[in-house]
């Protein structure tokens, strides 16, 4: 079907074999024409998708060409595949041919061994038809197939032959079943039993009151004519009677047999569990009633945002214990014309916050980031503010005083003519100390800048530099460590350019040459993920092609290369979609959950097994907005991942609760009105009772959204 739509549509082949472009239009005209190949007898391309002609070699300094004996070329390549024949294979000559044109040095000798059943000069698509066996030898051995499969399930189906008696019961079932007999047969019955009981009345009285009256001769006669009516009575009732039991019998052989052919029925695809222990790939659903599964509780907490300009959403919220109370409190910034604020919020315990502090930035200073981190070592929680004035980008250092204050550092660095796209906090010279790797705008070809940690708040002025200078624009920036040697790496992932870029720390704040992970633009992916898929101790890289639908696995190695899987296909077409990697199946090897919108949302569950990707599980979500934010976390501590879930219009949350048996259950934890997303979307412990709870921003209601976890 699909290569009958892709002629119907006139798509070029590849080797332009079907259609070829022509010009007859000036060269400021942007229309491509194409006209269709004509091969043998006159056949078009345009009309027929198996025209072919003989193949052949031609010379490069002449136009003499050496026919190819027994193959085919035309308008498609599998269709030219299926029109031609081995015979090459069995000829000398042409086997040199094709070693001389293909400069092929390993020569062999044709198979001289001809099955009396297939000639040379049978198509291949007639070997097809006969699955290329001349002879089927069939011996039959259930047994032994039957231990070969392993079936965890058998079902059997077996079908009851038509009979008289079946005919019968389906014709008066079509025509009322029982209720048209009761109805026919009811009052018939009912007559013939008053009819048999008046007679019995009738016979008791003349017995009782004979007639006396008459003279005795006639008295004889009438004695001799009352008891011939009297056994001309009983046979006629007797008839009746004997009619009365035969339909009565009928009538109960009739219901015997509708309750036997109804219990027959019901056994018809009747399915016998052999309880044998074997590995199967079960389908999940999701089951949306509330007897099977016990509904989780969670406490819904809202506190109002401190912003007065709705229409100003980046919020740039972060977490941190800024109080030295092990309680997680929040950060986070809000315009207040024409200045911007920042927000210390400080959590009392029971999922609400605080304002506890506020910082003022300049005027018309634009905050890009906001990271928390111990810069000066004094087991504090700091904070990282970057922002953007009118012609460069800084940022500084709010240090904590442990108690939900902080004071300024003095040293601003300036970013002139880097625009900031990402910013990254990790130790890159394995000093201990937290260092800043920043990434530039995705317009821009700019390289990355890594700012060094001095241990007490400040930075080394000289920004050093990573020794490339990337040629492509970047998407997007992973930190991992790739090959185990404990220092930290970068995966760059070029989206426009459809490439991934890695490189290697040093240890020192430098990384080494990019290196790209395909020789060819071909794979445009905006999400990607890194994790240890095969259980070699080396973190692998994943990635989706947006462009073929494919998911794309790289093996990473000791020696820092990466081996490309066969990638593996998931949805014919996707609106969005999220690539999720954890073990969710707690067989300490991770999985790929691969989340996407068809017309519903779907998740499919890959696992990786036997050097092969599996499909565990393909589960129908029943949401009632778009998909927006995913999360893995166990919530209700049974030691099951379960998957939290973000929509919009309207702004919801679902918890994907995972059983035993690969068995899950979808809970709707919260539904509003509103049909914005939840701009910022978490899952913490807020009241340290060891049970995750969700938090979220609202930039609708601009309320901060606690739900605290009722274990």
């Amino acid at each position: 079907m699909i290569q009958t739509i892709n002629h119907g549509n006139a798509f070029m082949s590849t080797y332009e074999t079907n259609y070829q472009y022509i010009s007859l239009l000036p060269k400021d005209v942007t229309y491509a024409y194409t006209e269709s190949m004509i091969y043998d007898d006159n056949c078009s391309c345009g009309l027929y998708s198996n025209c072919t002609t003989q193949a052949s070699f031609i010379e490069h300094n002449s136009s003499k060409t050496m026919p190819i004996q027994g193959l085919k070329m035309g308008c498609l390549p599998s269709e030219s595949f299926h029109f031609s024949t081995l015979e090459c294979f069995y000829n000398q000559s042409c086997l040199n041919l094709l070693y001389q044109y293909t400069n092929y040095e390993n020569s062999s000798n044709p198979i001289l061994i001809i099955s009396d059943d297939f000639p040379l000069n049978m198509t291949i698509n007639q070997l097809i038809n006969y699955s290329f066996t001349g002879k089927w030898l069939i011996q039959p051995n259930y047994l032994s197939y039957y231990y070969q499969c392993l079936p965890s399930i058998c079902s059997y189906t077996y079908i009851e032959k038509f009979n008289l008696l079946y005919i019968i019961t389906l014709f008066l079932s079509l025509q009322g079943g029982l209720t048209l007999v009761l109805t026919w047969i009811s009052p018939k019955l009912i007559r013939i039993l008053a009819k048999t009981y008046n007679y019995y009345r009738k016979k008791q009285r003349i017995l009782v009151h004979p007639d006396t009256s008459l003279a005795i001769q006639s008295n004889n006669m009438n004695v001799q004519t009352s008891e011939s009516i009297i056994i001309s009575s009983i046979r006629r009732s007797s008839k009746k009677i004997c009619v009365t039991i035969s339909l009565v019998l009928l009538l109960i052989g009739i219901i015997i047999f509708s309750i036997y052919y109804a219990r027959n029925v019901s056994v018809l695809n009747k399915t016998t569990d052999t309880n044998l222990n074997i590995t199967t790939t079960p389908i999940s659903i999701v089951s949306t009633t509330s007897e099977l599964f016990y509904q989780h509780k969670f406490q819904y907490i809202s506190t109002n945002l401190s912003c007065f300009e709705l229409h100003y959403i980046p919020f740039h919220p972060v977490t941190g214990d800024f109080n030295n109370d092990n309680l997680v409190d929040l950060v986070y910034s809000c315009r207040h014309s024409p200045n911007e604020k920042i927000f210390i919020l400080l959590n009392d315990g029971n999922g609400r916050f605080q304002n506890s502090f506020i910082v003022s930035l300049p005027k018309f200073h634009s905050i890009k980031f906001i990271g928390i981190a111990n810069f000066n070592n004094d087991n504090r929680s700091d904070i990282l503010v970057t922002y953007n004035d009118e012609s460069q980008s800084e940022f500084t250092i709010l240090l904590g005083n442990g108690n939900g204050t902080f004071y300024e550092n003095s040293q601003v660095l300036p970013l002139k003519n880097f625009p900031i796209n990402e910013i990254y906090l990790a130790d890159f010279n394995n000093d201990n100390q937290v260092d800043v790797l920043l990434t530039p705008n995705i317009l821009t070809t700019k390289n990355l800048l890594v700012l060094l940690g001095n241990g007490n708040g400040t930075f080394q002025l000289e920004m050093m530099l990573s020794s490339i200078i990337f040629s492509d624009r970047i998407q997007n920036v992973y930190i991992k460590d790739l090959n185990n040697d404990n220092i930290l790496d970068i995966i760059v992932n070029f989206g426009w350019d459809k490439n991934i870029g890695v490189m290697f720390g040093q240890g020192n704040g430098l990384f080494s040459l990019e290196h790209l992970l395909f020789t060819e633009k071909m794979i445009y992916s905006w999400k990607m993920a890194a994790d240890n898929i095969n259980n070699d101790h080396y973190l692998d890289i994943v990635l989706f092609d947006e462009d073929s639908k494919h998911i794309y696995v790289l093996f990473g190695s000791e020696n820092g290369t990466f081996q490309a899987q066969k990638p593996f296909f998931t949805t014919i077409i996707n609106f969005y979609y999220f690539l999720v990697i954890d073990d969710f199946n707690n067989d300490n090897q991770s999985d790929i959950a691969f989340f996407y919108q068809l017309i519903e949302f779907e998740c499919m569950i890959y696992h990786y097994y036997n050097n092969t990707f599996k499909r565990n599980e393909k589960i129908n979500l029943k949401l009632s907005g778009e998909l927006d934010t995913v999360l893995v976390n166990d919530i209700n501590n049974d030691n099951y991942l379960d998957i939290v879930l973000g929509t919009t219009s309207p702004y919801s949350i679902y918890v994907l609760f995972r059983y035993e048996n690969h068995r899950f259950y979808l809970q709707m934890i919260y539904s509003s009105d509103y049909e914005a997303t939840p701009y910022w979307f978490s899952l913490l412990d807020f009241n340290n009772d060891n049970h995750t709870d969700i938090i979220s921003f609202n930039d609708e209601s601009m309320t901060i959204d606690v739900f605290l976890n009722e274990h």
